[in-house]
């Protein structure tokens, strides 16, 4: 089954669309997450891309609009986007069909065990760590109460 979520640029939830999206994310128990990127403008976009692999291993990003990156004279690299990631990267042309199949071959190989994604751990400046440390237990807590009562 394939269901496609309110586009979102965060899982912060500073919106419905956006608390939908991180709930079915993090409670809906995915196969695996597509996140669609802007090939234009990567860099606003790698901030949700963390996020939700924070979540869930199972990523596979797909950079689309590579023919208006193209015009602008922007060349990705998805070999080492792919490797900083440690997820499947796909680039894709909407218009085009065989990028879009490249897609759902990618993304069937990581739903089926083919592909195993390894997100790349963030790692964040070491007093944020340690605040996390101490929050998590908390935190996994009110999850687990949430999901109780859904």
């Amino acid at each position: 089954m394939l269901v496609d979520i309110p586009g979102t640029y965060s899982t912060m939830s500073n919106s419905e669309e956006e608390e939908i999206a991180r709930d079915y994310i993090c409670f809906g128990n995915p196969d695996a997450t597509v996140v669609i990127l802007d090939a234009t403008s990567l860099e606003r976009n790698l901030n949700l891309v963390y996020q939700i692999m924070e979540i869930t291993d199972n990523v596979v990003v797909c950079v689309n609009l590579l023919d208006e990156a193209k015009k602008k004279g922007i060349h990705i690299d998805f070999n080492e986007l792919e490797k900083r990631l440690g997820v499947p990267v796909v680039g894709t042309i909407a218009r085009k069909k065989k990028t879009l199949n490249e897609l759902m071959e990618k993304v069937e190989k990581v739903c089926r065990g083919k592909i195993a994604p390894e997100p790349k751990t963030v790692r964040y400046q070491p007093y944020i760590e340690q605040s996390v440390d101490c929050i998590e237990n908390k935190i996994a807590e009110m999850l687990k109460n949430r999901l109780r009562n859904k």
